[in-house]
């Protein structure tokens, strides 16, 4: 069944929606998540009129000058449904400017407040531990881990990874996630084995 999740600060999300609740709910944590089941698209079409929470959500998000600033720092749908995914990109265009928008495991439409993502990760780590950007290698399956590809000196993708972000990649996989791909660029690019 498809979901939705608004997170604030403070709020350690674990495997999904769900999950981010009862993991919350366990520890009386202060952060705050929202959770809204879907039972039927019709029902969320109308929940993104121009007064509802999502909407009102990302808007602000985008509105705030880091995630810090704001009471709201990740919004996540859960759907099976790709298309009707992109449905809702399309229908939320009006206030997602300022925000990172991407998808990830085949169910997910994440917004994060802009800067809030896997590259700003790398970029952050690479600096606190003195080491030069364009000697890190960043490995990933799906549109959230774009900014990390991208960012890094060598930016790959596994086999199985979205077919319009291989083009963008510096290198392909020839494995998948499941089979070892993360090794196949240690043994080629770190270990020169390839």
């Amino acid at each position: 069944m498809p979901s939705v999740a608004i997170v604030r600060p403070g709020a350690t999300p674990a495997s999904g929606p769900a999950s981010t609740c009862r993991f919350l709910r366990r520890r009386r944590s202060r952060a705050s998540v929202g959770v809204c089941p879907q039972r039927s698209r019709k029902v969320f079409d109308r929940w993104l009129g121009e007064e509802n929470p999502l909407r009102r959500a990302i808007s602000a998000m985008g509105r705030s000058v880091s995630a810090s600033s704001s009471s709201v720092v990740k919004v996540l749908y859960q759907s099976t449904d790709i298309p009707h995914l992109q449905s809702i990109e399309r229908a939320l265009a009006d206030v997602t400017g300022d925000i990172d928008v991407s998808y990830s495991s085949g169910r997910y439409l994440e917004f994060n407040a802009r800067g809030v993502n896997k590259g700003a990760g790398l970029l952050r780590l690479a600096r606190e531990l003195g080491v030069d950007p364009a000697d890190t290698i960043a490995v990933g399956d799906n549109w959230n881990d774009w900014p990390m590809i991208r960012d890094a000196g060598l930016g790959a993708c596994v086999a199985n990874a979205v077919a319009d972000m291989k083009p963008r990649c510096d290198y392909v996989c020839e494995a998948t996630c499941d089979e070892s791909a993360v090794a196949e660029v240690i043994e080629r690019f770190v270990l020169g084995r390839g």
